[in-house]
């Protein structure tokens, strides 16, 4: 990552001083302004703006001509006096500090005695009066020996003072643009009066559009009184202004006071780019880069760009970015961030809307999800904020949506082509659902699994992967379950993990998923799905070992059965294939499949193993129902053997019916039961038991009551399926 050995950081929002901290090719500029500030005769004054937006670069580009002067021999580089009216308030003390300022630098440059007494004459008459118009109303507030025509005797003498001075004075003043409009009116006219005198030179740095428009205001607000002029030779009172049009008196103002206007140069694209760039190498790093380049590129070009249109943007988007980017380092995709960011900053309108509003914004754009809005809907939702953008907010903005977020550009694309260039795959994208949040939030919840976290169990062995999925088991969250839920929930994240990483999920997930399917971990509330871990663990399960190579996928399967301890996954998941492969559309994609012979040697390992179970191994397996499932479809023969050998001992089949009863939540269990015991012969056993047994205890009247309702309801599908033939 890129450091900066500059004591003034290439990214502070602070004006550039040096010529070797150009970057945007200011300062031949400069140099040429310098030269003009020089060969303006002495026996003139004059004044020269330099026009610029706010964060342009204009106090950069008067820096730069200071720093061309200083090349100058000592004898001929002027005097040159900064003010800065914004550090004020008010027009009294705008004017008390320019003539202090004034003052107390030409003393200490040496000037004569009668140039500097003659402008403390001036300033003596005008730096006191506080009320708006105070230059004209100076004359009548003070002594009659100071009337207007002794104060153009003062100006007459400062003026035979100065152009015999051998050094130039040059006047700074900055940051007019930010001022109030009478702060504005008082500023300029302290200036005029000093550039109509000789060896007298003012550069002043603005916003021109800003400052005429505050002109302009102030003018409409004060034509009932008359106005102050001023011509080419003096600061005189004049109710010729008020005739003009409010539009009009601004510019005419400006062109009285500035006699050369230069217009900062727009700083060239590639210039630009090569700063945005180097800010976030800074900050975030270019191995995004290897990957992403051209979505970078696209997005840049298409809408950062626009946005970030200036070097004073940049910056303090790149200050911002530094405190923001370091909360979801490894969290977020980085030029989806980067966007985000720079539309919280320069289009709050809009940053609102996404944040507000993330349905319309997240998804794929297939419009396939039974909750997502509707094409038109989304259509007509984006067209309504977008229209109330101004346009040179609305294009960049609509451009970054359309790049970062399918559902936008499908919703707004008309018959313009998608996006030349999209992200390379990444669970971190802001169109992502899960995702989304982080890049509001700038945090990740405390029961969500960081994608850091992800990382480590992608580099992990086996073992590392057991010990990391026990750690999330273990942490609880403010709702009562485990972080595990949020793995098992990142399906989409798992799927780029490479191959070997893939291998050792499943492996630990098939051998020790049992132990991962705590009932806290169910969904709860109304508006949750009812499904546990194991249903997570399936789904997952599922989808990566499709992704592994067929000699992978029937060699994992194989070493669970043989080495594995969670019988119940085990299990489970040969029944999820099974299910897959004659029911294909729910799962869209290649189904998993094995051979005859793979088939074969899976039953016998499965069925031995099974076999070889002690009933109080089988009772404490979490979803034991699974196991009875699989040796239902291999083994019937054999599960019923054993079903009339558990109905022999009442505390047995009890156990059976409270593992059934109380580790489902979503379904019941007839077949199972009906497969074991034969339900009928069931029933008929636990009526005697509860005839036999006048006080039982509380979980058996329970297990009896559920293997009722089981019952029930095995009898009513039989009676549904025979009314259907």
């Amino acid at each position: 990552m890129a450091q900066s050995t500059d004591d003034q950081s290439s990214f502070s929002d602070a004006p550039k001083i040096r010529l070797d901290q150009d970057r945007l090719g200011y300062s031949e500029f400069a140099g040429k302004i310098a030269k003009g500030i020089i060969t303006i005769p002495a026996s003139k004054g004059a004044t020269l703006a330099i026009y610029g937006e706010w964060g342009s670069g204009k106090t950069t580009l008067i820096n730069f001509v200071l720093e061309h002067l200083k090349k100058l021999p000592p004898a001929d580089q002027p005097v040159v006096v900064h003010f800065n009216p914004w550090w004020f308030s008010g027009q009294d003390s705008i004017a008390r500090k320019f003539f202090d300022t004034l003052l107390r630098e030409l003393k200490v440059s040496g000037f004569k005695h009668t140039a500097v007494s003659s402008i403390k004459a001036i300033s003596d008459v005008l730096g006191n009066v506080p009320e708006y118009g105070w230059i004209a109303k100076a004359a009548a507030a003070t002594s009659s020996s100071f009337k207007d025509d002794t104060l153009s005797e003062l100006r007459l003498k400062a003026s035979d003072a100065l152009v015999s001075q051998t050094k130039r004075i040059l006047l700074i003043v900055d940051d007019v643009d930010r001022l109030l409009p009478e702060e504005i009116l008082t500023t300029f006219k302290l200036t005029k009066l000093f550039t109509d005198l000789p060896n007298v030179v003012c550069v002043v740095a603005m916003d021109r559009d800003v400052v005429v428009h505050a002109l302009d205001s102030s003018h409409g607000a004060s034509k009932s009184s008359g106005d102050f002029a001023l011509n080419d030779k003096q600061l005189s009172y004049s109710g010729n202004l008020t005739m003009r049009s409010d539009n009009e008196f601004g510019a005419d103002f400006l062109d009285k006071i500035v006699q050369a206007p230069f217009v900062l140069p727009i700083p060239d694209e590639y210039s630009l780019s090569i700063l945005f760039e180097e800010a976030i190498d800074e900050v975030c790093g270019t191995d995004f880069m290897k990957t992403d380049r051209d979505y970078f590129r696209g997005v840049y070009s298409e809408g950062l760009e626009l946005l970030l249109d200036t070097p004073r943007k940049i910056a303090r988007f790149r200050n911002s970015l530094e405190i923001t980017f370091a909360a979801v380092k490894g969290e977020v995709h980085i030029v989806d961030f980067i966007s985000i960011e720079a539309i919280r900053l320069y289009c709050h309108e809009a940053y609102s809307v996404m944040r507000e509003n993330p349905i319309y914004f997240t998804g794929s754009g297939t419009f396939e999800k039974y909750d997502s809005p509707k094409l038109n809907e989304v259509r007509d939702f984006h067209k309504s904020w977008l229209r109330r953008l101004p346009a040179y907010k609305r294009v960049p903005v609509q451009n970054i949506l359309v790049s970062l977020f399918p559902k936008v550009e499908r919703g707004l694309r008309d018959d313009r082509p998608l996006a030349l260039y999209g992200p390379k795959s990444s669970q971190l994208l802001a169109r992502i659902d899960e995702q989304y949040g982080i890049y509001f939030t700038y945090s990740v919840s405390n029961w969500h699994v960081s994608n850091n976290e992800l990382n480590l169990i992608q580099n992990a062995d086996e073992q590392g992967i057991l010990t990391k999925l026990r750690e999330l088991a273990g942490s609880k969250t403010l709702f009562g379950g485990s972080r595990l839920v949020s793995f098992l929930e990142r399906d989409r994240f798992l799927y780029e993990f490479s191959d070997t990483a893939k291998r050792n999920v499943v492996w630990v997930l098939l051998s020790f998923g049992d132990e991962f399917l705590s009932k806290q971990d169910y969904g709860k509330g109304v508006l949750s799905m009812p499904i546990g871990n194991g249903q997570r663990i399936q789904r997952i399960l599922y989808l990566l070992v499709r992704d592994l190579p067929e000699a992978t996928q029937y060699e994992l399967v194989k070493r669970a059965l043989i080495e594995g301890e969670s019988l119940g996954t085990i299990c489970w998941f040969i029944l999820t294939i099974d299910e897959h492969l004659k029911n294909p559309e729910r799962m869209p994609g290649k189904p998993i499949d094995f051979t005859a012979e793979q088939k074969s040697e899976l039953r016998t390992l499965a069925v031995k193993r099974i076999q070889e179970l002690q009933f109080s191994a089988l009772i404490a397996c979490p979803e034991m129902r699974f196991v009875i499932r699989l040796w239902k479809l291999w083994d019937a023969k054999g599960l019923r053997l054993f079903g009339e050998k558990l109905m022999k001992s009442t505390p047995d089949a009890m156990s059976f019916l409270q593992n059934l009863r109380t580790t489902h939540v979503f379904s019941n269990d007839a077949d199972v039961l009906d497969a074991t015991f034969g339900i009928e012969n069931l029933i008929a056993n636990i009526d005697n038991v509860a005839k036999s047994k006048a006080q039982m205890p509380e979980e058996y009247a329970e297990n009896i009551e559920y293997a009722r309702e089981c019952h029930r309801l095995h009898e009513l599908k039989k009676s549904q399926a025979s009314e259907e033939r």
